[in-house]
Parts: structure tokens; C-alpha cells; sequence
């Protein structure tokens, strides 16, 4: 018997994350002098978000009703769901400690 699709959730990137990754995508087309590497890097991102907008629980959950998903083995997608949507806190680089409030 086939399933029946799920729904996918409304994607939100709050403004702090937005700018982040951009952050992110300008210093490493600084670095290598190429925006090669981070137009890559953007694809692998919106990747991940359509994937947790199919399933918001793939991610790990690291605190309550925040998740983490990892892009390019660098890279942590903070999120939250509801019902509705998927909102993306915070993308930052994964070697770091972050602390969340």
C-alpha cells in the first residue's frame, strides 16, 4: 500500500540566520577569490531546508523544540517547527561552540 505524500512545511529564515549565511557565502568568495565554493555551498543549503520542510524531525534535537541539522560537514541549521512551518534560527560554522538561550 503507498503512502500518501507528506505535507511540507512553510519555510521561515529568520533575518539574524539570513544574514549569517550570507556572512558565511561572502567570506568564502573572498578567500578563494571565486564564488564557485559558495554558490555549492548555497545549493547543499537549500537542499537541507527542503528536506527538513518534508520531515522537520530529521534533525537532532538539542534542545527543547530546537533541532540541528549539519550542512557540508561545516555547517549547523538551527530550527524549530510547529505544524505550519519551519523557522530557521541560526546558521552557523559547526567547529565552534555555540550556546543557544
Amino acid at each position: 500500500m503507498a503512502q500518501s505524500p507528506r505535507n511540507t512545511l512553510r519555510l521561515i529564515v529568520d533575518g539574524d540566520a539570513s544574514q549569517q549565511w550570507k556572512n558565511i557565502l561572502l567570506y568564502y568568495t573572498e578567500r578563494n577569490r571565486s564564488d564557485r565554493y559558495s554558490k555549492k555551498l548555497d545549493k547543499e543549503l537549500q537542499i537541507m531546508f527542503a528536506m527538513i520542510c518534508n520531515d522537520p524531525r530529521r534533525g537532532k534535537r538539542i534542545k527543547r523544540g530546537i533541532r540541528r541539522c549539519i550542512v557540508a560537514r561545516r555547517f549547523a541549521v538551527f530550527y524549530r517547527f510547529d505544524s505550519e512551518c519551519v523557522e530557521v534560527l541560526s546558521i552557523v560554522d559547526a567547529r565552534r561552540n555555540v550556546l543557544l538561550d
